[in-house]
């Protein structure tokens, strides 16, 4: 990453929090989006048997 976005974040409180944030949200979605697709997955087999 560009040193003054970073340097934006840990400088700012509220930035450096909102960053955090924005990383678990993003983290959840993807094992979201995974769970999901395992789901599918399992019903497709399940429904093939």
């Amino acid at each position: 990453m560009n040193n003054s976005v970073t340097g934006a974040f840990t400088s700012n409180p509220v930035g450096a929090v909102a960053l955090v944030v924005l990383s678990l949200v993003a983290v959840v979605a993807v094992l979201e989006a995974a769970n999901k697709l395992n789901f599918t997955d399992r019903f497709l087999d399940w429904m093939g048997q």
